[in-house]
């Protein structure tokens, strides 16, 4: 059979009209066999085809195939996969169009386990651990089954290599290790590979070349430049209250209901996520609710790693349609890998990402469909504390905006700019000459910042100062060992995080409500004065504060009804949804808790790295 005629065959069980251009290039160049292949094309662009149509390709292109007719042969696409969920989701969809897949991760019974050892699936996923440090799996590569009909490996998300793979500290071991390791897979199956990545910058790209040792690879890529959004960086003071930051959007869903443009707004935190959400939908009250019969009709929704299954079935499910009921969606990184949203007009970040190819990524989610969009981020000192130092440059770059996340990218001399310039970046708003009538007008984020309050201040001796000390640290103690206790009785570490990063409470904020007790009186006040985020540690500043003073207002705190509370909100989402995903997985948490050497003894001792360290 001619390669055109299984490509036929290919798009006939695929459900699709005809490969894109860079589809076809790729699975081209992979059956020639000279090259391995490397793709950096935009989310929602079809990479995952070129791969997942491996096995169809070859049975199509093997010896003795009929002509203009698909009988599979069992060529095996070995498949390598950061994320269990994503794992999950292909399989499910390519097992509904008849092409049999498996997860290592998935296995549900014995007749699968068997079938898969004989070689009787055409697409097996499997995570980096999986390959490598399972003898079950690395025999069965190297078995009779196997090692003559790999036609290929793919390894997907390939920008994790270097996110999760190398430490960004001295002080502790990288994440998941194996992903540096992955290079050893060429040992065992020593075929063609297809490297795919959503962005990547030039560093990163060679890092994945260096570790899966792609000495000449075949590169398809298109630059992540999208003309259509424009860039603005506003900082937020302590005075900027979450309600008046986004009172813009809540107005605008006030107004114009389902019609409201559609917005993600990031969060770097779970807590932060939970918390935001809570304001936006007290000021929406009833009307977030487009029908009261049906509560899952919301013009705003919350995901991040803690999310149900269900409950992110149904807003994954809205948001991949145009004309979704939920107009706007404050998220984690959860919502990311694999995720095709339509319509979103504007992209806010509370708060940098982590890095430029995270921040690229999630802003790309903005006009999509070619019109224009927005992305707007917010920052602070505090929001600055971790996240790189690219990322810390752009929020202060006074140049194009643009041309600096694409200096990453692409030779800065390349880089096309939207005309006319205001329509590029803040920066260049500034700049703009071209005199069309909205020329001139500053761009920036749509708030006026708040002015701080009136000063209102009490007398505090030093024995009251002492008292409150004291109390916040009894406080801070009990939650200290409240989590430990938990943890220690599940059996095994929930994270292995120091407390600061789980409780979201520590000596740094005790020591701020002490510096600032003198002026604080309301819960407003406490949101000003200490870096907190979770409501229940607000609660208790506010009743020992009272129980110190006794003249703090009275107040009501509103947040969400039935949002229970959650020890690990304040831990960064993104190590949260790795360690779901560690989980999730039987054999890789073993794995994991097995490699580790820290313990929670370690994470409680004061002595030790892991302790908190303020």
């Amino acid at each position: 059979m001619e390669f055109d005629e299984a490509v036929s065959n290919v798009c006939q069980l695929f459900r699709i009209n005809k490969l894109s251009d860079f589809q076809y290039n790729a699975i081209k160049k992979i059956t020639e066999k000279k090259n391995d292949v490397f793709i950096n094309m935009p989310t929602g662009s079809g990479k995952s085809l070129t791969y997942e149509a491996l096995p169809i390709v070859f049975d199509c292109l093997s010896e003795g195939s009929p002509r203009c007719e698909y009988q599979p042969k069992m060529n095996i696409l070995i498949v390598v996969s950061p994320l269990v969920s994503l794992m999950k989701d292909q399989v499910d969809r390519l097992n509904a169009l008849g092409i049999k897949a498996i997860s290592l991760s998935l296995i549900s019974s014995a007749n699968e386990e068997n079938d898969l050892l004989n070689g009787r699936y055409s697409i097996v996923y499997g995570s980096p651990e999986s390959w490598l440090l399972n003898e079950k799996w690395r025999s069965m590569l190297l078995s009779n089954s196997y090692s003559n009909k790999i036609c290929a490996v793919a390894v997907d998300e390939a920008h994790i290599i270097k996110h999760w793979g190398k430490s960004s500290s001295n002080k502790h071991a990288a994440f998941r290790e194996c992903f540096m390791k992955l290079g050893e897979l060429r040992s065992l199956v020593p075929t063609t590979f297809v490297v795919l990545t959503a962005t990547a910058t030039e560093e990163t790209k060679q890092d994945i070349f260096e570790v899966l040792l792609m000495a000449d690879p075949y590169v398809i890529t298109e630059s992540p430049n999208k003309l259509n959004i424009t860039y603005y960086v506003s900082y937020i003071n302590k005075y900027d209250k979450l309600n008046e930051l986004f009172k813009w959007l809540t107005d605008e869903l006030l107004e114009r209901g389902v019609d409201c443009t559609r917005t993600i707004i990031y969060c770097q935190t779970i807590t932060q996520c939970s918390t935001l959400y809570a304001v936006m939908r007290e000021s929406l009250g009833e009307r977030n609710f487009l029908d009261q019969n049906n509560k899952c009709m919301v013009l705003i929704e919350m995901l991040h790693s803690c999310t149900p299954e269900a409950n992110k079935r149904e807003i994954l499910s809205s948001f991949q349609k145009v004309d979704g009921s939920i107009r706007v969606l404050v998220a984690t990184i959860s919502f990311g890998m694999g995720v095709d949203s339509k319509g979103v007009t504007n992209v806010v970040h509370f708060g940098p990402s982590k890095n430029v190819e995270s921040y690229i990524q999630e802003t790309g989610r903005a006009g999509r469909g070619g019109t224009h969009g927005n992305a707007f981020l917010l920052y602070s000192s505090l929001l600055l504390r971790h996240v790189d130092k690219d990322m810390k440059s752009y929020v202060k770059t006074e140049c194009c905006r643009r041309e600096f996340l694409l200096s990453f990218f692409e030779p800065a001399r390349s880089v096309v700019k939207p005309s006319p310039d205001h329509l590029c970046c803040d920066s260049c708003a500034l700049k703009c000459k071209c005199g069309l009538t909205n020329c001139g007008v500053q761009y920036c984020y749509p708030i006026t910042s708040s002015m701080p309050n009136p000063l209102v201040i009490r007398d505090v001796s030093f024995a009251e100062r002492e008292q409150l000390k004291n109390k916040l640290f009894s406080y801070y103690k009990g939650i200290v060992q409240s989590l430990k206790k938990s943890t220690t009785q599940e059996g095994k570490a929930k994270v292995l995080f120091a407390p600061k990063f789980l409780l979201g409470f520590s000596e740094h904020h005790i020591l701020q409500t002490v510096e600032h007790c003198h002026k604080i009186f309301s819960y407003s006040d406490i949101y000003t004065h200490v870096e907190i985020w979770d409501e229940k540690h607000a609660v208790q500043i506010y009743k020992i504060l009272n129980d110190v003073f006794g003249d703090l207002e009275e107040y009501t705190f509103a947040l969400e009804e039935n949002r229970g509370d959650n020890d690990d909100s304040n831990i960064d989402d993104e190590a949260f949804q790795q360690w779901n995903e560690i989980a999730n997985d039987e054999e890789l948490l073993g794995l994991v808790l097995d490699c580790s050497q820290l313990t929670l003894d370690d994470t409680f001792t004061d002595n030790s790295d892991s302790s908190v360290d303020l």
